[in-house]
């Protein structure tokens, strides 16, 4: 039996949240076993890993989204190729990488680059290559494969982080652990679509090459307007005050590998309707799927910004306090994240307009983060990133409203949004007034966080967010998983 989109995006959810909190948690003993500088340094480290990582397969693994659902006898051809031509270009990240270190450092006017380039450039290599069968299990709907292996391997990384801080190994340690579990991983990824990997023609490869180079522009926009705001703080300022910005910049865990996740399986959903000319559908699946995510990231976005104090203490220690109004600023952005114009522009082959909005955002996130910068300071870059987002997001709804045929007052279920959003502001203003008093930020954010929870559930319920069919599923679903942990399962009398 099928997957519901719920089900599929929930699976992706679990294990990439369990990634992503885990990481969460490395960066709390990080912070703590390096000095402010090394820690800037650090975060420079991953910020080279994460913008390259974003386009460096050149939208090999993307692509496959595109060629797999409605081929699937030729999957083995499509998975084939991608994973040839990403294994050709993590060649050469990795050869280009190390030769150009000493110019990044120059940029960066951080020399303590240089010694960890070739590391880098490995985990790179290696986190390119993983792409590709991660896309592949997507496309072929074996999720619980994909959710196993980040799951697990992403848990024994952390592990092995933890053992190389213990043993005071410092950055070179935490790189050399981080290669190692990616290379397992990556064997895992290989081990579990080798049904689908063979020695195939290049026949037809110039088709998916062509699509591919189509995804790289957006991908390559992307990566300039995604992490502008933090290369040009790297550029004006020193290891020690971008580390400042960095923890401003803290992604809440959930938020992104929810919107990563919904998008993924909606992409491969919508893709399927707009080929079967289901409009209807289609505009009730990305109404459904944006009001969802909407009733965990609105909350989350309010619940972040007036907790925010307590929150950035506790996890990066008084050290770091200055940055709490950068970080109320930038994480009003993370609403933008639950709307996924993107998946639709894609199913809908409206590439074209899929381009012109990444070289929007690349633009207004290099004019306006240069600009800010320049006259406002460390303050200037966050505005700029809200200021962008917002700017683009409703350029989208506009185009996305036309190709669902419905207009902008309609594009979205505005109403459902404005309930979410007060329930949200108010436990928001709950959670802030328990919190102030409390001289411990631990328990600070405990307190409120405890409060705007139930806050947030208690109201909720009572307006009606959650519709009474909507409302059975998810008992259905919190029954069935304590069923298959024993926890409700009837005992048997012998």
């Amino acid at each position: 039996m099928r997957s519901t989109l719920t089900a599929q995006a929930g699976l992706l959810t679990g294990s990439r949240a369990l990634g992503q909190l885990l990481n969460a948690f490395t960066g709390i003993f990080v912070v703590r076993a390096l000095s402010q500088a090394d820690y800037g340094t650090y975060r420079q480290l991953l910020l080279l890993y994460a913008s390259i990582l974003l386009f460096g397969d050149a939208g090999f693994s993307q692509a496959l989204y595109k060629f797999i659902p409605p081929r699937r006898e030729q999957a083995h051809r499509y998975l084939s190729q991608a994973l040839v031509a990403t294994l050709g270009l993590s060649v050469l990240w990795v050869a280009g990488l190390i030769p150009l270190s000493t110019w990044v450092a120059q940029f960066f006017g951080n020399g303590d680059l240089v010694p960890h380039m070739v590391l880098l450039a490995a985990f790179l290599g290696l986190s390119l290559l993983c792409k590709v069968p991660e896309a592949a299990l997507i496309t072929l709907e074996r999720v619980r494969i994909l959710a196993l292996n980040t799951g697990f391997f992403e848990s024994l990384k952390f592990a092995m982080v933890l053992a190389a801080l213990w043993a005071g190994q410092g950055i070179r340690g935490l790189l050399q652990v981080m290669v190692f579990a990616t290379a397992l991983k990556l064997t895992h990824l290989l081990w579990a679509v080798r049904d689908q990997i063979r020695l195939v023609s290049p026949a037809g490869f110039s088709v998916q090459l062509r699509y591919a180079m189509v995804l790289l522009l957006p991908g390559l926009l992307n990566n300039a307007a995604t992490y502008a705001h933090q290369y040009i703080v790297g550029y004006y300022f020193n290891p020690a005050q971008y580390a400042v910005y960095a923890v401003a910049c803290f992604q809440v865990p959930l938020i992104g590998v929810l919107s990563t996740s919904v998008a993924e399986v909606l992409l491969v959903r919508a893709t399927e309707l707009h080929r079967q000319n289901r409009r209807k559908e289609l505009l009730q699946v990305w109404l459904t799927a944006c009001r969802k995510a909407q009733m965990v990231f609105l909350p989350v976005t309010f619940a972040c910004a007036a907790l925010a104090g307590p929150l950035l203490i506790t996890l990066f220690t008084p050290r770091y306090a200055e940055s709490r109004p950068l970080f109320i600023v930038i994480v009003l952005g993370l609403a933008f994240n639950g709307i996924f114009q993107d998946s639709i522009l894609r199913a809908c082959s409206a590439m074209r307009a899929y381009s012109f909005f990444y070289a929007l955002r690349a633009v207004l996130a290099l004019g306006l983060g240069i600009v800010g910068v320049r006259y406002y300071g460390l303050w200037g870059a966050a505005i700029s990133t809200f200021g962008t987002m917002f700017i683009l997001n409703v350029w989208q709804l506009v185009k996305v409203g036309q190709l669902l045929g419905v207009g902008f007052s309609t594009v979205l279920p505005w109403r459902d949004l404005g309930r979410i959003s007060l329930v949200s502001g108010a436990c928001a203003i709950l959670a802030a007034v328990i919190a102030r008093p409390i001289p411990l930020a631990p328990v600070a954010l405990a307190a409120g966080g405890s409060a705007f929870a139930l806050g947030y559930v208690a109201l909720a319920l009572r307006m009606g967010l959650l519709t009474p069919e909507e409302t059975r599923g998810l008992i259905g679903q919190l029954r069935a998983g304590c069923n298959r942990l024993g926890i409700l399962r009837p005992k048997v009398v012998t």
